[in-house]
């Protein structure tokens, strides 16, 4: 009895491991580099065969030096499983270059990797799927199913090794035939090279992985914040600090900096300061975050040195001060880790909680009988999840949707700059309703405590205003929507007299330039606790003091209405 034999299933050929890395090199370029072709056109602008010429150049040497890169891999089978998967990665990196204009290096890949599954799932949406399916899974097995012929490795060997060379000789040529040309797209528009799928993503792995190595290798820094000292008097009142960390919060669209919409009605009726001319220090919550508490500043900030130093709240704690973290975002990126923290994410309220997340007013449950126990100088610092995009409209409660129509859909290419500004506005618009409870507490236990509230965002946000939306960009090349930041300032009368603190020197200074760097500053100097690290000159008040000079108000028209 015969046996039937199936027949076997078809597979794609390649004559070589060359001529298989040059089919993967050319899908890569051709499919997945839209928004980077789009960018490099636009600066080339082509009108003569010379510039013509000299955008295939490119082409060329991009499809060389990606061929190259990946005949590094030795083997047919590890040849095919890292052209796949780099396929996958390349579909999730032109997904979020096409439809939010995101420029990828170490810092955005270390803030993809340090986020939580919520902001995640945040970014999920059909056009995602399209990208991940089409441009990455079919793709991938197709190229898992190429058939590669059987050389041995000394031929393998010979062959990688001649196209290797010869390609750089190739590159090199190009290089020389289009030199001035070359080093005017490289030097004037470095950003362009952010944009180049997978080549991004590898190197932006590849060096946050090796970043991570070192900082792991040298173990324990130095603690420049030891000794820690008080120079506050004791009191019968404790010493209460508010201090609250916005999320994705631009200054552009800040009521009290002059912005032509009510988005902060509230905080302009109970006076606050507002400074309008303040720097983030970084583009995102993993680097910003880390920065603003580490008390280096942002020229010599380094990441993962910070995760060994002590940091302000460490500071604060070895001073005495009670010191409470309430999280209701992606995590403090290991700034909370030595005090005691509540995660509202984790604690559902049907009163302000949903799928898309909790409202910031959730941070505020118990808040008034932490306020009626305090013995002792008190920081409690409110991580929000803010304007977090981009899903805007999941960030506040339906009645406080002023601003309409409104982006109903995290995939913001679908909607009008229109609706995406009225959906991040009136979530800024309801970020200025908790602030003022959180005034408006305070105000009730003025009797209790002498009370201060600071806010300030963790960084801005694109809202495609060049074709850019979210955040994140390299800080060197980031615009001002995603550096500047709001900083207001609220304290009680008791604090105020307590201290003589000039309100009209405060004013002084709301259009100065300021940056995260003084805020570790000011901190500190709340509690009079002072570090290796303070400086009064950074310190927002030690300067409107009972021996500073008032000076000149100078306020914008809604500022000054607010203060």
């Amino acid at each position: 009895m015969s046996r039937s034999v199936s027949p076997p299933r078809r597979a794609w050929s390649c004559r070589s491991p060359v001529s298989f890395a040059l089919f993967a090199a050319v899908l890569w370029l051709a499919f997945y580099n839209r928004r980077f072709w789009t960018d490099a056109l636009a600066v080339i602008e082509p009108g003569s065969w010379g510039d013509a010429l000299f955008a295939c150049s490119i082409f060329l040497v991009l499809w060389l030096a990606c061929a190259s890169a990946l005949l590094l891999v030795p083997g047919n089978r590890p040849l095919k499983a890292i052209a796949a998967c780099a396929s996958i990665l390349a579909a999730v990196a032109a997904y979020f270059a096409d439809a939010y204009g995101i420029y990828i290096d170490r810092d955005t890949i270390r803030n993809f990797i340090e986020t939580d599954s919520r902001e995640v799932w945040g970014l999920m949406n059909a056009r995602f799927g399209a990208y991940l399916l089409l441009l990455g899974a079919l793709p991938a097995a197709a190229i898992w199913r190429v058939r590669l012929p059987a050389i041995g490795w000394k031929r393998q060997v010979v062959q990688r090794t001649v196209f290797m060379a010869c390609s750089a000789l190739v590159c090199f040529s190009l290089f020389a035939a289009f030199n001035a040309r070359y080093v005017s797209f490289i030097r004037e528009h470095k950003a362009v090279r952010y944009l180049i799928v997978p080549a991004n993503v590898v190197y932006g792995t590849l060096s946050y992985l090796n970043r991570v190595r070192r900082g792991g290798d040298n173990g324990p820094a130095e603690d420049a914040q030891a000794p820690v000292a008080r120079r506050l008097a004791p009191a019968a009142k404790p010493v209460l600090l508010l201090l609250v960390i916005g999320e994705t919060a631009r200054a552009q669209n800040f009521q009290l900096g002059g912005y032509g919409r009510d988005t902060n009605p509230e905080l302009a009726r109970r006076g606050v300061h507002y400074f309008s001319n303040v720097t983030a220090c970084g583009t995102s919550t993993a680097i910003s975050l880390p920065c603003m508490f580490s008390g280096a500043g942002r020229e010599a900030f380094d990441v993962d040195r910070a995760r060994r130093n002590t940091n302000l709240l460490d500071a604060l704690a070895r001073a005495g001060v009670y010191v409470e973290w309430r999280e209701n975002n992606s995590g403090c990126k290991g700034v909370c880790d030595r005090v005691r923290t509540i995660n509202h994410t984790r604690m559902p309220d049907e009163r302000y909680c949903s799928k898309g997340g909790c409202y910031d007013e959730v941070m505020l449950d118990g808040l008034p009988d932490t306020l009626s126990r305090l013995k002792s100088d008190a920081v409690v610092v409110f991580h929000q999840a803010g304007s977090h995009g981009p899903g805007y409209y999941e960030r506040y409660p339906r009645r406080f949707e002023t601003f309409a129509p409104v982006c109903r859909s995290n995939d913001l290419g679908r909607c009008s700059v229109e609706e995406v500004v009225n959906a991040y506005d009136n979530s800024v618009r309801y970020s200025d309703h908790v602030l003022a409870r959180k005034i408006d507490l305070l105000r009730q236990a003025a009797d209790s405590v002498d009370s201060i509230l600071i806010y300030v965002s963790d960084h801005g946000e694109s809202l495609g205003e060049l074709g850019l939306y979210l955040h994140g960009a390299p800080f060197w090349l980031a615009p001002r929507q995603q550096t500047k930041v709001p900083f207001v300032v609220w304290m009680s009368d008791g604090y105020r007299k307590r201290f003589s603190l000039s309100q009209q020197c405060l004013r002084a200074k709301a259009d100065r330039p300021f940056s995260h760097d003084n805020l570790y500053h000011t901190v500190l100097g709340v509690f009079g606790v002072t570090t290796a690290r303070y400086r009064p000159a950074m310190d927002l008040f030690s300067s409107c003091g009972p021996a500073a000079p008032p000076g000149p108000a100078s306020l914008g028209p809604a500022a000054r209405e607010a203060a």
